[in-house]
């Protein structure tokens, strides 16, 4: 089974503690650190793109490549390989910049795809905390244009944070929680899970083979949905607060809802609709959709690094602490209803996931009780969305 994949290896010597070392050895013998890391991140001369027959390697026409849009649609696990400088690229991870590296990919056992590639490091708190954290990969602004790939721009890559059954589990349910808010909306982003070989272009790391899956680009999710995403430097704090909390028109109402008992479900307090934490803003007849990401604080991961804010009366994650609109049960209808409607089809997702055990499965389902005992307890919905709420 693929998840055995970090089971039971011995504990080595992390990137992160090989960084600190270099640094030490480096002011000792007085070298700079950046001549240890200003070589090229890549060669790419010698790597020819392109789609080829996995068996023989004969280059294939490019539009032997099943339709873009299969790469999220999909459920079966993709694998892709990523070369590159990988110690240039976890050198300075507080100011990450692109750097070359060659991306090969496998469709359906029988097409491989080899395209160069820019990736660099992405996010916050991972970037602090993880071995590997989360990158991005940018797959247009390369030498050679290649339509199929442009249609994807730049997508994120949510990495394995360290060694371990504890990271690799962190990672898999974080990819659960956004199977499950595809179920209730289209307004989510969608992903696509991956067995990831991470390979060193310089020969000094071993090959890491782990899960990690990719998320589907702001441009795509625009184009599916139809909609208009509204950048920070757009919409004012204070209007955002007009339109999700102060006075919300029915449809983003309606949204708002989806959203913040969603994330009360998973018991994720780290996003904010008025705020732009986590959370990107789309529109489509000035109708306003909330779509989250970066669920790892979610109490359903429980992750060992995972807080509550100290703003909130809550102890640990696992807490579970709503942060919509204050609504009347009747302005909720709506929202519950698709909750209730979607209850077994996300409950399916979980339980039909291949890379969790029974139990792990089993600790999610029970969770998810809780909040569903709460959702059918109309006295328990009232105190939760009047007295927890924020506006």
């Amino acid at each position: 089974m693929i998840y055995t994949f970090t089971n039971g290896l011995i504990d080595k010597i992390t990137l992160k503690k090989l960084t600190r070392l270099l640094l030490t050895l480096t002011f000792l013998i007085g070298l700079s650190p950046a001549d240890f890391v200003t070589s090229p991140a890549y060669s790419q001369s010698k790597v020819e793109e392109g789609v080829f027959n996995s068996e023989n390697g004969i280059k294939l026409n490019v539009d032997d490549l099943p339709p873009v849009n299969r790469l999220f649609t999909s459920s079966d696990l993709l694998k892709v390989s990523i070369e590159t400088n990988i110690g240039r690229l976890y050198f300075d991870k507080e100011n990450p910049e692109y750097q070359k590296a060659v991306f090969r990919m496998k469709i359906n056992d029988s097409i491989s795809v080899v395209k160069k590639i820019r990736i660099k490091i992405r996010g916050n708190t991972r970037v602090q905390i993880c071995d590997t954290p989360p990158f991005k990969i940018d797959f247009h602004k390369t030498d050679f244009k290649w339509k199929w790939f442009n249609k994807l721009h730049a997508l994120k890559v949510v990495n394995t944070c360290g060694n371990g059954k504890a990271y690799q589990n962190y990672l898999l349910n974080e990819y659960l929680i956004y199977k499950m808010y595809n179920v209730l909306t289209d307004m989510s982003y969608r992903v696509r899970m991956l067995e990831l070989t991470l390979k060193d272009s310089k020969g000094m790391e071993p090959d890491e083979v782990h899960f990690a899956f990719l998320i589907e680009s702001d441009k795509m999710l625009k184009k599916r949905t139809d909609t208009k995403e509204l950048e920070s430097e757009d919409i004012k704090m204070a209007e955002l607060m007009q339109i999700f909390y102060m006075n919300p028109g029915e449809a983003s109402l309606f949204n708002i809802n989806i959203l913040a008992l969603f994330q009360c479900m998973i018991g994720n307090t780290d996003w904010g609709s008025n705020s732009f934490h986590n959370v990107k803003i789309f529109m489509k007849n000035e109708t306003y959709s909330p779509v989250p990401y970066d669920f790892d604080y979610a109490g359903m991961i429980n992750a060992k690094y995972a807080v509550p804010p100290k703003s909130l009366p809550i102890n640990t994650v696992r807490e579970r602490y709503y942060l919509g609109p204050c609504c009347k049960n009747d302005e909720f209808d709506g929202a519950l209803e698709v909750f209730k409607s979607s209850k077994e089809k996300m409950y399916r997702v979980v339980n039909t996931f291949p890379y969790l055990r029974p139990k792990e499965k089993e600790n999610i389902i029970n969770y998810f009780d809780s909040f569903f005992d709460i959702v059918d307890n109309p006295q328990a919905l009232k105190a939760m969305a009047t007295t927890n709420c924020p506006y």
